[in-house]
Formats: structure tokens, C-alpha cells, sequence
């Protein structure tokens, strides 16, 4: 499976309108505008054609981010197609229209399930190759988008990982914990950070966690023994205390 950046983050259920929802999704993306310019583009609503795709412009407006909020809600398989409440509202997929600096992103907001453990989610995917994920791909840079995500939807986890990596550390079928990455942010919640060894750093975002970054040299990825054993450190330590539960 090949290594992709991304960054995925997950909240608990939390009873957001409709209206809330669309601000934060366009608070988020202009935000995330003045991290770098792969996320200044113009971005389209993904269908089920490139042609059906580029007529479906996204914007800021929060009219229309709500239109497409309502549209993207889970209903359910009867002759009313009544909507599940608790499911809460999705964006479903944008582009940024382009090809080698292809960047998606997606929104699931005011969601309450009991069933699912974290029903709330922001996944973004970076650039897989090229100059702008060079660029991207950094202490620095992912560092200032994961704040954008953390301060816009107060997360309960968030990490920059790729999902080989992923499978690595969290084999079983129906692992519903927090996961940790390159960058992984956990909120407070009342529980305190563990002292960490050398090779990571750890932050505060504000009043709301901790972020901590792996620091290991070379590469970040499963082919570089090192970081694949800080990954295995830091989930085995943050296990043991607690903040993966």
C-alpha cells in the first residue's frame, strides 16, 4: 500500500446546527487558505464524473455550504427517506482542481451517534508528489494546519500519519481509540501529558492540548526503521498513560 499523507481528526458527539456547521467548514477552509496555496484554489464539490465535478464550485458562502451540508445528511434506506438525526451533516468530498498538487478534504459535523465512537470528522489529503507536497510536508507547515483544524473543531484527536502506517499500529478490526502519527494532537480532557523521551516535541494549542511532533531524522515513512520505532514508542507511552482511550 503506498504512503499518503493525511491528516485525520475525530470528536466525540456534539449537537452543532446547521448554520454552526457551515461557518466552521467555511472558517476552515479560509483558514487553511493562509497556510500554503494548494488550499487557495478553487475548489469543487466531488461527483461521480470530473465533468459533473468541475460544474460543482465550492465557495466560503455559507449559503451554499449549508445547501450542501443538508444534501450530504445520512437517510435512511425507506419509502420516506427520513433523515437520521444522528448522524449529523456531511460535506462529502472537495477538490482543489488539481492534478499533481491534488489536495481533498472532507467535513462530518453536529453528529450525536452513541453507536459510532467518534461520528465527528476532518480528513484532508495532501499532495502525494511534487513540489507542493516537498513544501507542505514539514515540521513547520503541519504544524500550522493541524492548529487551523484543532482551533476550528476541537478535536479529540487528530494525527498526520498515512494509513499503512495506521494498520501497523492499530491492526484490529475495531480500534475506536485515538491513533498518533508525525503529528499527533490530543485534547486535554482533564488528562495530563506524559514526559516524553527524546526525538519528540511536545506544544500546547492554547487551552485546548497538546500536540506532539516526532523528530526522528530522515525520511517519515515505513521504509525508515527509526521513525517506524518512535512511531511504535510513542503509541505503546501514550497507551500506557491513558490518552489513547
Amino acid at each position: 500500500m503506498a504512503e499518503y499523507y493525511n491528516l485525520v481528526a475525530r470528536w466525540k458527539g456534539r449537537k452543532e446546527s446547521l448554520a454552526d456547521c457551515a461557518k466552521s467548514v467555511s472558517l476552515c477552509l479560509q483558514r487553511l487558505a493562509q497556510c500554503d496555496s494548494v488550499f487557495a484554489h478553487t475548489w469543487y464539490k466531488c461527483r461521480n464524473s470530473r465533468k459533473k465535478t468541475l460544474e460543482s464550485k465550492i465557495t466560503t458562502d455559507l449559503t451554499l455550504l449549508a445547501e450542501i451540508l443538508e444534501k450530504g445528511r445520512s437517510k435512511r434506506d425507506d419509502a420516506r427517506r427520513s433523515i437520521i438525526e444522528e448522524l449529523g451533516y456531511s460535506s462529502g468530498t472537495f477538490w482543489n482542481g488539481e492534478e499533481e498538487d491534488a489536495v481533498k478534504i472532507s467535513f462530518r459535523c453536529g453528529a450525536l451517534s452513541k453507536v459510532i465512537p467518534s461520528p465527528n470528522d476532518t480528513i484532508i489529503d495532501f499532495p502525494a508528489d511534487g513540489a507542493s507536497a516537498h513544501r507542505i510536508l514539514t515540521d513547520k507547515n503541519l504544524e500550522k494546519i493541524m492548529r487551523v483544524i484543532v482551533e476550528v473543531w476541537r478535536p479529540d484527536w487528530a494525527r498526520i500519519s498515512t494509513y499503512p502506517a495506521d494498520l501497523l499500529l492499530y491492526p484490529q478490526p475495531y480500534y475506536s481509540g485515538a491513533k498518533i502519527g508525525w503529528l499527533t494532537y490530543l485534547a486535554a480532557n482533564g488528562k495530563s501529558m506524559p514526559t516524553l523521551p527524546s526525538g519528540f516535541k511536545a506544544t500546547n494549542i492554547d487551552a485546548f492540548g497538546g500536540l506532539i511532533v516526532i523528530e526522528t531524522e530522515g525520511s517519515k515513512s515505513l521504509s525508515n526503521p527509526a521513525y517506524v520505532e518512535s512511531l511504535q514508542k510513542l503509541s505503546d507511552l501514550l497507551n500506557r498513560s491513558g490518552m489513547l482511550l
